[in-house]
């Protein structure tokens, strides 16, 4: 299971970073602006010393819908080792869905601010067009807005994933209403990303406990369907964004791991390293399906 050298599995896949480009070549929307060590080559450095070796490449919302950037760093890597997803854009056609499908392109992003209620009616719109591409929505929003409507998110013509752990703040338990709604997305055939703990946590500081019981509710619930992403390069407005903390997810993974009883880590060991069909999610091809959910229990502090 590569425990001992703390290296993933063949074939493992981070499902959830975003890449940034030269500002001539990919200018970004006003009031956004991109920082340095953001580039593909920045990103698969990391990737390569962490042993990953299957992305998706996630639209970064700086750019709109401008995906030159997203389609480049898919191309550059190849089909066979990356996949894309995109922002929604109404104005797509039938032909141009076609033409981003044949790119790599697997899915499309939804993002709604803190404070904003999930609107099902352009999700709808865009589930309706790419059901039949095979493509994923993904989901991101305060955690209170997605669990109110994750009956509707499962009922749409095509594979959903959560983004981040739901966002649900910290005071919301396991066995609190909004995390049981999120837990019976899951069980009724929802996806659910591993990813950005330190969201809706004071100062970015995560509690582990929390961390640890969400994660182990979400395997029981549909380990088949919990995919890991490391949302490289982090929110700048975190400590992780220093370029000493970039793997900041895989190191909050391996705290956590640690923080937790043996008999605790040893379940991690056997149900954090799993290998784990995406193929439905994202449509690798079946000689190259596996995916990471990488927790790693390491033996140096």
């Amino acid at each position: 299971m590569h425990v001992r050298d703390g290296r993933p599995p063949p074939l493992s896949c981070d499902t959830h970073s975003h890449i940034y480009g030269d500002l001539q070549r990919y200018p970004v929307l006003d009031g956004h602006h991109t920082h340095p060590n953001t580039e593909l080559d920045d990103y698969l450095r990391l990737a390569g010393a962490l042993g990953i070796e299957r992305h998706v490449f996630v639209q970064a919302k700086a750019y709109g819908t401008d995906s030159s950037c997203l389609l480049d760093a898919i191309a550059r890597v190849g089909a066979s080792r990356a996949r894309g997803v995109i922002m929604p854009d109404e104005s797509l056609s039938s032909s141009d869905l076609t033409r981003l499908d044949r790119a790599g392109i697997r899915g499309v992003r939804f993002l709604f601010t803190d404070t904003a209620r999930i609107d099902m009616r352009p999700i709808q719109d865009i589930a309706n067009q790419v059901a039949s591409l095979g493509w994923s929505l993904l989901i991101q929003g305060p955690g209170t807005a997605v669990a109110q409507s994750v009956d509707a998110l499962a009922a749409l013509p095509c594979p959903v994933v959560i983004d981040h752990l739901g966002r649900l703040p910290p005071a919301y338990g396991v066995q609190s209403r909004e995390f049981q709604a999120l837990l019976r997305f899951v069980k009724n055939g929802g996806w659910m990303k591993l990813s950005a703990p330190y969201y809706n946590a004071p100062n970015g500081a995560v509690d582990f406990a929390i961390i640890e019981a969400r994660i182990h509710a979400f395997l029981d619930a549909g380990r088949d369907r919990v995919v890991w992403g490391m949302n490289w390069p982090h929110p700048i407005s975190l400590p992780a964004a220093s370029p000493t903390m970039r793997p900041h997810w895989i190191r909050y993974c391996a705290y956590f791991a640690r923080r937790t009883s043996k008999k605790s880590c040893s379940s991690i060991i056997r149900r954090g390293f799993m290998v784990l069909p995406i193929s439905r999610a994202f449509r690798y091809t079946a000689s190259s399906s596996p995916m990471l959910i990488e927790l790693i229990c390491p033996s140096q502090p």
